[in-house]
This record gives C-alpha cells, structure tokens and sequence, in this order.
C-alpha cells in the first residue's frame, strides 16, 4: 500500500510502463523488418525487370533467347521461356517472354509481350 505522502513509484506502475515500452519497441522492430523485405522485394523486381528489357531487346536484334543473360545477377537461379502465343499477319508472331527467379515459396516470375515480324 502506499503512503500518503511517500514519494516514488509502486510496483503496477513499472510494470505497467514496461510493458507499454516493451509494446512500443516490438511494433517498431517489426515495422522495419517488414519494409526492409519489401525493399528486398521491389529491388528483386527491378533488376528483373532491367534483364526483361535487355531480354527483348536483344530478342528483336537476334530473335533468339540469350539465357544466360543473368548469370551475373544476384536473381540466380533465373528461368528464361519463350512461348508464341498467336500470329497476325499485320502484326507478326506475338511472343510472351517470361524470367523466373527464386526457388520454393520464394520464385517469382515477370513476363512481357513483343510482336516479331515474320
């Protein structure tokens, strides 16, 4: 019980702070966490997404998929696919070019159309 006059802090009262304090350091720890894999994320996408246009510019010279492309890239393992997914004769061969990465529940994939004369 406390005094009347007696100075100083019960015990509920530390806790209690504690507590808030612990609360308070645990949201901003996880706060952190979760953008700096968001920023992990939205980097990964980036250079895939630079490599993807390297992909189709390179595709529109050679016609030709260059694999190995990404081997210097911190993306690896990278899949590359090509797949004709129709013909026009005005347009030409609509090819859906697409780069995987990551493995497991990590991989992700970016894909992009290009039109190829015939």
């Amino acid at each position: 019980m406390r005094r009347p006059n007696a100075g100083g802090f019960i015990f509920m009262e530390v806790i209690l702070t504690l507590a808030i304090l612990t609360v308070g350091a645990v949201a901003t720890f996880q706060s952190y966490r979760l953008s700096m894999r968001a920023f992990h994320e939205s980097h990964e996408r980036f250079e895939a997404g630079l490599l993807l246009e390297r992909q189709l510019g390179e595709y529109e010279k050679t016609r030709l998929l260059n694999r190995t492309l990404a081997t210097d890239s911190f993306l690896n393992p990278v899949t590359w696919n090509d797949e004709v997914v129709r013909t026009d004769p005005l347009y030409g061969a609509e090819h859906r070019i697409s780069l995987g990465w990551g493995e497991g529940p990590r991989a992700q994939s970016l894909e992009q159309s290009i039109y190829v004369a015939l």
